[in-house]
């Protein structure tokens, strides 16, 4: 008998514990914490230099576009097929050149063109496969874009590429050239022919 009353004094000492803990317990309680946000730059798209393909001659063979290809470091060249033929007629042929300005050491995406068109009314080139050249100013975001040939390689596969802003500028800044071609046919009038085509940058 003496266990089984021993056992019932414990256990009943057990529950007084527990109700003087729990009646010391607060019903409520409020506190403070932190928080903020960050107001970015706007972004820019500056153009310093236009893409410009000089003066050209055309040769066709009635199969074959003339083409030719304007580097990111401006230098022009046919890339023709069979005999037709797209030759620097003079001129000055320059590659483009873009700066992004937003807040420094930002990462950002940039939407590049997959094609473009330069008409005079009646004939027209369609301008593709645009190529960046070395950056100037800002990086790669290389979590995104490992490197210029990543970015190439998804700019011609329709994709975004992905860079950092200069920590003093806040500047991405690139050279970019493109293919040109001609329809396999036409009268191509002796003018000007132009057109134009979009860049997006937008934070990542």
């Amino acid at each position: 008998m003496s266990m089984i009353k021993n056992f019932r004094l414990a256990l009943a000492a057990g529950a007084i514990g527990l109700i003087g803990s729990f009646g010391g317990a607060q019903a409520q309680v409020t506190e403070s914490f932190d928080t903020q946000v960050i107001v970015l730059e706007n972004l820019t798209i500056t153009e310093d230099t236009a893409m410009d393909f000089g003066s050209v001659t055309l040769t066709f063979d009635s199969t074959n576009a003339p083409t030719a290809t304007l580097g990111a470091d401006g230098t022009f060249a046919n890339a023709s097929s069979g005999s037709s033929a797209m030759e620097s007629g003079g001129g000055t042929p320059s590659a483009g050149t873009y700066t992004v300005n937003g807040s420094t050491s930002s990462d950002i995406k940039i939407t590049f063109p997959s094609s473009a068109t330069l008409t005079d009314s009646t004939d027209n080139f369609t301008l593709s496969t645009f190529v960046l050249g070395s950056l100037t100013s800002g990086s790669f975001d290389t979590t995104n874009t490992a490197d210029l040939s990543a970015c190439n390689t998804a700019i011609s596969s329709g994709g975004d590429c992905y860079f950092t802003t200069d920590s003093s500028t806040g500047d991405v800044t690139f050279p970019m050239g493109a293919t040109i071609a001609a329809a396999t046919s036409g009268t191509y009038a002796a003018g000007t022919y132009t057109g134009s085509f979009d860049l997006t940058v937008e934070y990542d």
